[in-house]
């Protein structure tokens, strides 16, 4: 009896630092280094590699001038790394179940030139890049970067368009096209007509903080459009709450 149980000793004495051991090693990290590259073989300093375990980053590092880039990794388990730069498309990378250290070069693509869907040039969503009219489009964010409190003050940083005002601000504002008419242009609030009659409309009385996106087409579109778009059609997408949005209110006081 004794036997038995000093052998049971001895297997327990030697089992547990070699658990111990295993379970040091699985969670120890591991080192995964290389080089950041475009397709020519040009390194890329200041892109940023992330190592993600199960949908967490566990590690973010940067490029340095030399394109290079170091990062510690957990053993063992599968190891996504994501690496982006400005310029490129962004990258990722499965790594599964590192036992050691490892040598991971890195080369991204140069990124594609970013796109907009237009309504307003051919009354269909298209893509920028396929349209042949004179477009410009301006953002939500585009509007904020400007600053403008009008339509018309929007309308100023559009190529062709000459804006002009019977006064100061609240004034009538006048749009003139490519040498066309004031009353030459279409103007649409969400896909309506709100010209007035004859074809005239007041460009400030429209708020820039309600506008969500500005679309504006030069050149003759009354095919299209009808006759009052000899010069231009104007159209604008008013903001709309989201599902998700609490409910706020907004004002203004004017006084002359």
């Amino acid at each position: 009896m004794l036997r038995v149980l000093l052998r049971h000793v001895v297997f327990v004495s030697l089992v547990i630092p070699t658990l111990a051991t295993a379970v040091a090693f699985a969670q120890a990290d591991l080192r995964v280094q290389g080089t950041v590259s475009d397709t020519s073989g040009a390194v890329i300093a200041g892109a940023r590699v992330e190592a993600v375990v199960a949908g967490r980053s566990v590690a973010s590092v940067t490029s340095g001038a030399d394109g290079r880039y170091q990062v510690e990794v957990p053993a063992g388990v599968p190891v996504e790394l994501r690496v982006h730069g400005d310029g490129f498309t962004s990258q990722a990378i499965t790594l599964t179940g590192l036992s050691a250290p490892i040598i991971r070069d890195v080369t991204l693509q140069v990124g594609g030139v970013s796109d907009t869907l237009l309504v307003t040039a051919s009354r269909t969503a298209e893509s920028r890049t396929t349209v042949t009219e004179s477009v410009t489009a301006f953002t939500r964010a585009d509007i904020e970067a400007l600053g403008s409190a009008s339509l018309a003050d929007v309308l100023r940083y559009v190529p062709g368009v000459h804006v002009e005002s019977t006064g100061r601000e609240g004034a009538l504002a006048s749009m003139f096209s490519r040498g066309g008419e004031s009353d030459y242009n279409l103007v649409l609030v969400d896909g309506v007509r709100v010209n007035q009659s004859g074809g005239v409309f007041d460009f400030s009385r429209i708020n820039a903080s309600e506008i969500d996106r500005l679309e504006v087409v030069r050149g003759a579109q009354s095919a299209l459009w009808g006759s009052d778009a000899m010069s231009s059609v104007v159209q604008i997408f008013t903001r709309r709450a989201g599902v998700g949005d609490a409910a706020h209110a907004t004002g203004s006081v004017e006084g002359g």
